[in-house]
């Protein structure tokens, strides 16, 4: 139970910074040159290119240096960099079917770029926001390599505590973790497929 809190906690943290940050650079991004927004996303999804445990290696470094190697913030930061590249993408393909001369109408009449973003842009990109948080929460929920780099004991999440479970015993408690996980898995899958074909407009009738 300490270790779902602890992964829940991270998760939670994790997903509002990366979500905020991955909108925030996606949106800047759609705003200024192609050539320019393509190298600049290539560089923020360099962490979903590399190995894992490159960049494990890295981020331990660099904490380490920076002295937040087993700290929460540490663990949250280190996640969240690695959900940035998902927000991007996710709130990047929204962004590509909305027409951005309602930006420009809004700022045409007198609206600053954050009152346009916020009044025009984040309520026509929200279904890219929500797949954005999913993404982001899923990715810091099951993420274990960088966490076992990054953090020692102060932070000791749920996917760590399980693998150190196979490990070091056979631990069924293990297994009963991962049943659960799996069903809860498979009742939101249930649940998306279900929500979706309730929005669906029904057949016009001839």
């Amino acid at each position: 139970m300490s270790s779902i809190l602890d992964s829940l906690t991270v998760a939670v943290a994790a997903t509002i910074l990366s979500v905020a940050l991955g909108a925030a650079c996606a949106i800047g991004l759609w705003r200024v040159r192609p050539r320019l927004a393509g190298l600049v996303g290539a560089l923020m999804l360099a962490p979903m290119i590399l190995p894992p445990i490159v960049s494990a290696l890295a981020l331990y470094r660099a904490w380490v240096a920076l002295r937040l190697y087993d700290t929460w913030i540490g663990v949250v930061l280190a996640h969240t960099i690695l959900a940035i590249p998902y927000v991007i993408i996710a709130v990047t393909t929204s962004l590509s079917l909305l027409d951005g001369r309602l930006e420009q109408a809004a700022r045409s009449l007198g609206a600053s770029p954050l009152r346009a973003a916020m009044d025009v842009i984040v309520p026509n990109i929200k279904v890219g926001l929500a797949t954005a948080t999913v993404f982001a929460f899923v990715m810091s929920w099951d993420e274990i390599v960088v966490t076992m780099f990054v953090s020692n004991r102060a932070v000791y999440t749920l996917p760590r505590r399980m693998w150190d479970g196979i490990r070091e015993s056979v631990d069924p408690t293990v297994a009963a973790v991962a049943a659960t996980l799996m069903a809860l898995t498979f009742l939101g899958v249930l649940v998306a497929i279900l929500f979706s074909l309730r929005r669906r407009p029904a057949p016009a009738a001839t």
